[in-house]
């Protein structure tokens, strides 16, 4: 047989698959959902943004082929729901048959992605997860023991940017890492380049772009997992292999510093330690390493992307920073830092978190869905197989839902003269049905203690140079865990006293 030959099966193979997946798409004599009209065989794929925001994009084209509509890849059908209406009649009316994941090759197959509870498939392995993860994240009890935890990171955050406050999202992106592998692995995180901070640091870049929609052609085609790396087309697969290579890395770190703390007798208590058995088969440990990782792979990026949109929007927005401060004076004082059980007496603290989660989500488009069965909505036939894609920013962008919607304004949560509050966003921005995030209390809280003590402290401000004010661009990151691309600001202590508490609450750490 040529060299060429495994070129040559696959690309018949492709167009058999194509072919294939037509016919069975003619077995009903419902249409599809609207949408871009594609090319024969590729169907829509050349339409697929690469340089502007694909969820921006999704909600264009909702407004001009409606906001449930569909996109051929290859043939296979993708449907988009740009509304919270839909979302919830399929997502959470439907569970039984939208709560499926599709297989993603280079993520899941290649990566193991699929092996955590974000891409897992529906069924034993899943739930099993989402028990454990709902045990440690998602009860009152849990929140409770986790505080200390919570409160304790916020005050070294404090501490990294009085230090440190040119490295903002860096800081950030520690706080969110240092809480995660304390309750997952029970690993204290090191100052000066920790070395299992930079591992995640790689593995979340990795994560992020591999699962962005479209970034790789096998997953849309995957007899191309079949091409020789050498051969046209099998390109990718050196990506993948460093891929690979960095989370093997964090997965060995990790577990060899969980294996010796327990070893010496002074490993703290986490999911990792709690679930480590000594006569566990490699087959286990693998298991229990990925169930770890798939904690801190939902919160880590997301609350550190969500806290650096917290501090952009103060930047941009001083008026609703200095009513913040202004709360926080009044019921906290100024001789102490707030506290997460300050909460129900800091409503406007709780509205800018709430703002955040709406104005710019770390999510935009939210995790595919994969339909189990045939079927109808809304005189659209849905074949089995279908993957679907929630366009969280366009729902959270929705000016039916969210008056005035590109414009931050925490006091759409507020109520105020008779009038309810908007709807809640982490309805929206933490996910549907089933597959809701168990650690949504866990980032909730989170994001709240670090925002209130960040405002307590420091004045976030825009720059001045030559007396000219520099106004901060509002521009984000097009992976699917979306961050802000850097902006320019100033970050000082408010007060001499408020600098006081920062170095009060280091002294414990040094």
């Amino acid at each position: 047989m040529s060299e060429s030959s495994p070129l040559i099966v696959c690309v018949f193979g492709a167009v058999c698959a194509v072919f294939l997946s037509y016919m069975l798409g003619q077995r009903c004599s419902r249409p599809p959902p609207p949408g871009p009209v594609g090319w024969p065989i590729i169907g829509n794929i050349i339409d697929i943004p690469t340089t502007e925001p694909q969820w921006m994009v999704f909600k264009r084209w909702g407004e001009k082929w409606g906001n449930i509509l569909s996109i051929s890849l290859l043939g296979q059908r993708i449907v988009i729901l740009n509304t919270r209406k839909d979302v919830v009649a399929l997502f959470e009316k439907r569970s039984s048959n939208y709560s499926d994941r599709p297989t993603l090759v280079v993520a899941g197959q290649q990566v193991g992605w699929d092996r955590a509870g974000v891409l897992c498939r529906y069924g034993d392995t899943w739930r099993e997860q989402r028990r454990l993860f709902t045990e440690l994240l998602g009860t009152r009890k849990a929140l409770e023991q986790l505080t200390p935890v919570i409160e304790d990171q916020a005050r070294r955050l404090l501490v990294g940017l009085l230090e440190h406050p040119q490295d903002l999202q860096q800081q950030l992106y520690r706080a969110a890492t240092a809480s995660s592998l304390r309750i997952t692995h029970g690993h204290e995180v090191k100052d000066g380049g920790d070395p299992v901070i930079q591992a995640i640091g790689r593995v979340m870049e990795d994560f992020s772009e591999a699962t962005l929609p479209g970034r790789f052609l096998v997953d849309i085609l995957p007899v191309l997992q079949y091409v020789p790396a050498w051969l046209p087309g099998g390109g990718w697969k050196k990506t993948v292999a460093q891929y690979q290579t960095n989370v093997e890395h964090f997965h060995d770190l990790s577990y060899r510093f969980a294996k010796a703390e327990l070893a010496a007798g002074a490993a703290i208590p986490s999911f990792f330690t709690s679930h480590l058995e000594p006569d566990m088969t490699s087959e286990e440990e693998y298991n229990l390493k990925w169930a770890a990782a798939a904690l801190f792979a939902a919160s880590t990026d997301t609350i550190a992307s969500t806290m650096a949109t917290f501090f952009l929007a103060m930047t941009c927005f001083p008026d609703v920073q200095l009513k913040a401060q202004r709360e926080i004076d009044a019921v906290v004082g100024t001789d102490r830092l707030p506290l997460a059980s300050d909460h129900k007496q800091l409503p406007y603290i709780s509205a800018i978190c709430l703002e955040i989660l709406r104005w710019q989500p770390a999510v935009p488009l939210g995790a595919p869905r994969r339909s189990i069965e045939d079927d109808v909505y809304n005189g659209y036939f849905l074949p089995k197989g279908t993957t679907f894609m929630p366009n969280t920013w366009s729902i959270l962008h929705d000016s039916e839902t969210y008056p005035d919607p590109f414009t931050f304004n925490p006091n759409r949560f507020m109520p105020m003269d008779g009038k309810e509050p908007e709807l809640d966003p982490r309805q929206i921005a933490f996910g549907f049905g089933r597959r809701i995030c168990p650690g949504l209390q866990f980032a909730d809280w989170s994001i709240f203690v670090q925002c209130a003590m960040a405002l307590a402290v420091f004045d976030i401000s825009k720059v001045v140079e030559n007396g000219e004010v520099i106004e901060p661009k509002i521009e984000y990151t097009t992976t699917s865990i979306s961050h802000p691309l850097p902006w320019r600001y100033s970050l000082r202590p408010r007060s001499a006293k408020t600098e006081a508490l920062v170095r009060q609450a280091k002294l414990a750490y040094d």
